[in-house]
């Protein structure tokens, strides 16, 4: 059972914020270290010039004594030594505008309530950053106060506390809770039954970098060639492989097609130690169908046959190459369910997310060979069948998810499910 080094907090305009004192009590009942965040009550002052911009920076530097007071032995650069927090209301304008601006504050889990941040906030970039690893957002269509309040914030404010984030990320999760106002989230029970059980949630040990989000070449080629150490390590020993293996050159020529067909599971620390990685790229129809009959192979699949995922297309189907782990660490996240390929898978996920959400490009199929035993477990567990087909060349068994034929997602894993109603709604 995990707990943060410290939970802070942050409350909302016109608000002593006697709702901390519960929420310090109740939590230093399980053993958890609290601190808060207090900004005055802020009345007459919202209406001066530059009111927010001075609460953001007041906030930044109470963080950073925060981070520097030795009591709690902050690590940033340590998943398991970070501070989590929870807002409420303007906090929230305050916490995410904040962490826009600063990129140096990081938390391990954030929760908000009441919120009043734009429902198009860019989490995105702020998971990139590595600024946050889990985000609860807990919303209510009864809470009048975030529906008509918000517009005395303006700017990167909007009803995300009233209909939640349109944002369709793995790591956040969102809950409407359809009867609550604006402070019924620290009534009754419900710090202890939802948000220490959140709070509680074992912090990663590794992050995902997309390839299109790695700017400078030399860093790209380290990550990349560590791909091939861990290639030899899960396929080395079957039959073929070195047949089959991917030429010198070829995978370099694909990717100044498409960076973004490589995401890298990395290690925190100054290693930059590739725990895995996964390649899933989406290719032209007439190549991918000739894939699925079983015609075509990995070395084959030419840079002229990878579409982008910039949106020139209007509809995508994606062959998932490889998903792989070290051997290590395959033997303590050996399945779908564990933090290590569904850390990979989701970060797929999260980009067709966002290929729809920018560019309304829906995936209609994503296909994968299964070259090993862990291999088609994993097809199976992302929601792929098999086809029936072999790959003539390898023998091997083609998988196949056909998303316009689901009629039930209750089966499904969650990040699918999201982005099956992503498309729906």
């Amino acid at each position: 059972m995990h707990n943060p080094v410290v939970v802070t907090s942050l409350h909302g305009f016109k608000s002593h914020g006697r709702w901390q004192t519960k929420f310090a009590d109740t939590l230093s009942t399980q053993n958890f270290h609290i601190s808060s965040f207090d900004y005055g009550y802020q009345f007459l002052q919202c209406l001066k010039p530059g009111f927010k911009k001075r609460l953001m920076q007041e906030f930044y530097s109470q963080y950073t004594k925060l981070v520097n007071d030795k009591h709690y032995e902050i690590d940033n650069n340590n998943p398991k030594r970070r501070p989590s927090i929870v807002v409420h209301s303007l906090g929230s304008y305050i916490l995410c505008n904040s962490m826009l601006k600063y990129p140096d504050i990081k938390f391990d889990k954030i929760i908000l309530c009441g919120s009043i941040v734009d429902e198009n906030f860019d989490w995105e970039l702020i998971f990139k950053r590595n600024q946050t690893f889990y985000v609860r957002n807990e919303f209510s269509k009864n809470d009048k106060v975030v529906r008509w309040g918000w517009v005395l914030s303006i700017n990167n404010s909007g009803k995300s506390g009233w209909r939640g984030f349109n944002n369709s990320l793995s790591h956040l999760e969102q809950e409407n809770f359809e009867y609550f106002d604006h402070g019924t989230f620290f009534e009754g029970n419900h710090i202890r039954e939802y948000w220490i059980p959140f709070l509680r949630k074992t912090p990663p040990e590794f992050f995902v970098i997309g390839g299109e989000d790695i700017t400078k070449l030399n860093d790209f080629t380290k990550f990349f060639d560590q791909t091939t150490l861990i290639d030899d390590a899960c396929y080395g020993n079957e039959p073929n492989w070195k047949d089959f293996a991917i030429p010198d050159g070829l995978a370099e020529n694909w990717i100044e097609t498409n960076q973004g067909i490589y995401s890298f599971l990395i290690k925190f620390g100054d290693s930059n130690e590739v725990i895995g990685y996964i390649n899933a790229m989406p290719l032209k129809t007439e190549i991918f169908d000739k894939l699925l009959l079983g015609n075509l192979h990995d070395n084959e699949i030419k840079p002229d046959d990878i579409l982008g995922y910039d949106g020139e297309e209007e509809y995508l189907n994606i062959y998932i190459m490889s998903i792989a782990l070290k051997p290590e660490f395959q033997n303590i996240h050996l399945d779908l369910k564990q933090y290590g390929f569904q850390k990979l898978y989701n970060s797929l996920i999260d980009r067709l997310s966002r290929c729809y959400s920018n560019y309304k490009t829906k995936v209609k199929k994503i296909a994968a060979v299964g070259w090993t035993d862990n291999g088609k477990k994993l097809c199976r567990l992302m929601s792929m069948k098999e086809t029936g087909v072999l790959e003539e060349k390898t023998n091997k068994p083609i998988f196949l998810l056909d998303i316009d034929s689901i009629k039930s997602t209750k089966k499904l894993n969650k990040s699918l499910q999201k982005l099956i109603s992503l498309y729906s709604n």
